[in-house]
């Protein structure tokens, strides 16, 4: 399944509702500059797209977490590319105990860090849903997010990892959220949003597929 957003807070219903498909072992790999953990309590701003994942766990805001839906468990929920944190949220990810890559783990270690983060979370569940906001990436490489911002994942970075994902995990669905085309350059980041999306599902679609296209080979090779 893929679910294209809007905001992150279209998460809220997409990964329950795949929870309540897979069962309780469901892992979520979270990519984002942002934790989105906050509760009502804690948000200064009261914007819902900051509350997707308290709401997935089941310690949200009862209007937003179903106490119905089946949650996602904290070990089995993995941030990659944190970047701008709130204490609050911080101090949740600490208290929960939640896995998370920030971008200066992958400064300070590199991308073996992200790896490393990924095996740990496949020896636990290898079903996984793949949250993507686009504001995890820098600013040079998806001008296109509301939040774009400099210091993100590079293209390098971002590109290896959704297709670590794709060969290592059974990725039953993906979230990609915040793009807006009118900040697009020449369809830069909606291009790159293709990408990806097909690199999380184990496939391929880029410059060489398609160069490989024209002369006959499979372009998902």
């Amino acid at each position: 399944m893929l679910a294209l957003g809007g905001d992150h807070a279209i998460s809220i219903g997409t990964i329950p509702g795949a929870a309540e498909t897979v069962g309780e072992n469901l892992g979520v790999i979270w990519i984002d500059a942002h934790a989105d953990i906050h509760t009502a309590q804690s948000s200064s701003s009261g914007n819902v797209h900051g509350m997707g994942v308290a709401a997935i766990l089941g310690f949200g805001d009862a209007q937003l977490a179903d106490q119905r839906a089946t949650k996602v468990k904290t070990e089995l929920f993995l941030y990659m590319g944190l970047k701008d944190l709130d204490q609050p949220e911080i101090d949740t990810i600490r208290r929960e105990k939640i896995a998370a890559v920030t971008m200066f783990d992958v400064l300070e270690h590199g991308f073996g860090i992200i790896t490393k983060a990924a095996e740990e979370l496949r020896q636990k569940t290898e079903k996984v849903w793949v949250s993507l906001d686009l504001d995890s990436i820098d600013e040079s490489v998806a001008p296109a997010s509301p939040m774009a911002t400099s210091g993100g994942l590079t293209y390098r970075e971002v590109s290896h990892l959704l297709n670590y994902i794709g060969k290592r995990f059974e990725v039953v669905g993906m979230d990609v959220v915040e793009l807006v085309p009118e900040k697009d350059r020449e369809g830069k980041t909606a291009a790159l949003a293709f990408e990806l999306i097909a690199a999380g599902f184990g496939s391929r679609h880029n410059w060489y597929s398609e160069y490989m296209g024209q002369y006959g080979f499979p372009q998902g090779q």
